[in-house]
């Protein structure tokens, strides 16, 4: 009877042990959600797209339909046109995707020539990033280049973009500020704290809206005065 216990004793004892020493499964971690930044909203490329496209179209009707001297620019001037539309239809939707391990960005150095690469780095491969802000016709926004090393032997390094006005421009600041080695990345300019990169937006933003109001005032006065004088 007590040799039975013992033999029951050890099997309990070694069916312990090897529970103990069997590879337990690991625990799936979740892992964060890719950070897309997008070129641009749908409604600015279908208006990117549509308003050359037409342009193109009524100089290439006007070209053709109106014989006179000189008219043969307006091929030309259509050609570009339609260049233009198309360029801005293949625009690549993503700009950038970052993850836990790197990022993708578009190299839109031959975009012109409808030619999109699309290129990988680690997080690593950072090497320099700078926020400025910019002035264009179109009013000022805010641009971060990031260079990056794409070949290690020979090194090879590339710069590439991203504003505020790019959705999923602020979620990308997050990404790299939580990412890059501030200690070994250069980071100039503005920085990528995302709060106070959109304080310098919403800066940008007050500015325009009261140029904006103070045209607004200036053209009402002239009406104004216009009316009186004419009375």
């Amino acid at each position: 009877m007590s040799r039975a216990k013992g033999i029951s004793r050890q099997i309990g004892r070694e069916t312990a042990e090897n529970h103990r020493m069997r590879p337990q499964p690991a625990i799936a971690q979740d892992q964060p959600a890719p950070v897309e930044v997008r070129s641009a909203p749908l409604a600015a490329r279908i208006y990117g797209t549509l308003v050359p496209a037409a342009a193109g179209a009524l100089v290439l009707w006007l070209a053709i339909t109106q014989r006179t001297r000189g008219h043969e620019i307006g091929f030309v001037f259509a050609l570009v046109m339609f260049w233009w539309a198309a360029c801005t239809a293949a625009e690549p939707r993503v700009k950038a995707a970052l993850d836990a391990d790197g990022f993708e960005f578009a190299d839109l150095r031959w975009a012109f020539l409808f030619r999109t690469a699309r290129v990988r780095v680690a997080w690593r491969d950072v090497i320099e990033i700078v926020s400025r802000t910019v002035a264009s016709r179109y009013g000022a926004y805010v641009r971060t280049r990031i260079k990056v090393r794409v070949c290690e032997v020979p090194e090879r390094t590339r710069w590439f973009s991203v504003t505020n006005r790019n959705p999923g421009y602020y979620a990308f600041l997050a990404a790299l500020n939580a990412r890059v080695d501030l200690a070994r990345v250069a980071v100039g300019g503005l920085g990528i704290e995302p709060g106070a990169i959109r304080g310098e937006a919403e800066r940008i933003l007050k500015s325009r809206l009261k140029l904006l109001a103070i045209y607004l005032a200036i053209g009402i006065a002239a009406m104004i005065l216009l009316y009186f004088t004419r009375r």
